[in-house]
């Protein structure tokens, strides 16, 4: 099924499918789009799809929705929620599947390779998988900005930042980051994951296998005085400081009950590496088997 640019709502059934995008559309403000278990949305160029209303893509297990591109070198647009108004349904992703995702271009659209959100939060993105994401700046697969999106049960792989968060950035947000496999991502700074801003709930994760160029292999924390790190597996991450979890500008997580290990630096903080005023709270986890120049475990 061939869908032009303009405004979309309605019903894409499997029958349907694939469903070949011609130009940018539009889920309007009090709009539903739904699309069925088995539907690939496949976008014809650098297009975009943005949400002013609602989007439910619920797949299952063994029938899973595709988003992607023909293009496998620039991709699409992705999904964007740009200041969707915040009395919009909650928007569903499950059982999906994204790649290709490539946020290019001026700010802020060279900002979250396949998933945008600014200032809107309701939004469900679990047992997805989104990999072989990219973008210009920040959010690899998913970019969060004055949102609460909850993000759990997912597997995020594979994705690149050219700055910071090749998995996500979240920045003056809420998000619930929780359950996920975090692997084989990278960016300048915060391979894994790129947290700005405090109150941030990162917990029950797998990170693991992501690299930095700079700081903060697996997770990067800046400005984030009050943000909760719980439950996680920090393992066999790598950068130049702070090959697991770095730690600036006054950042100040709780680190509880997680694992730190088998990560590496090549300057300092294998494990972890703090500066800037920051301070957070270890309790009830182990740094162990973490190698740097300057501080193997932190």
């Amino acid at each position: 099924t061939s869908i032009p640019a303009g405004s979309v709502s309605g019903t894409w059934s499997a029958d349907g499918s694939p469903y070949e995008i011609l130009g940018n559309i539009l889920i309007p403000e009090d709009s539903t789009l739904v699309l069925e278990p088995g539907v690939t949305v496949n976008f014809q160029g650098a297009y975009k799809l943005l949400v002013m209303g609602q989007i439910l893509a619920e797949g299952t297990d063994s029938n899973m929705i595709t988003f992607t591109a023909d293009d496998i070198i620039n991709g699409w647009r992705g999904i964007r929620f740009d200041n969707t108004p915040a009395t919009s349904d909650t928007s569903k992703f499950t059982y999906c599947i994204f790649e290709r995702g490539n946020a290019a271009g001026v700010n802020p659209e060279d900002n979250g390779g396949v998933l945008y959100f600014r200032k809107f939060s309701n939004a469900v993105i679990s047992n997805c998988l989104l990999s072989n994401n990219k973008c210009d700046w920040n959010g690899g697969a998913i970019y969060c900005s004055d949102s609460d999106p909850i993000i759990q049960n997912n597997t995020i792989s594979g994705n690149e930042s050219s700055n910071y968060g090749g998995g996500m950035y979240c920045t003056i947000s809420l998000t619930t980051i929780q359950s996920n496999l975090i692997s084989n991502n990278q960016a300048l700074s915060g391979g894994g994951i790129y947290c700005e801003g405090g109150g941030i709930k990162v917990s029950f994760n797998t990170i693991t296998s992501n690299t930095a160029t700079l700081n903060g292999g697996g997770v990067a924390y800046r400005f984030s005085p009050s943000s909760i790190f719980s439950n996680n597996v920090v393992s066999q991450n790598s950068s130049a400081s702070g090959g697991g979890i770095y730690c600036y500008n006054s950042s100040d997580p709780s680190i509880i009950n997680s694992l730190i290990a088998n990560n590496s630096a090549s300057f300092k903080g294998g494990g972890l590496y703090c500066e800037g005023g920051s301070s957070p709270y270890i309790v009830n986890s182990i740094i162990t088997n973490n190698t740097a120049d300057v501080g193997g475990g932190c």
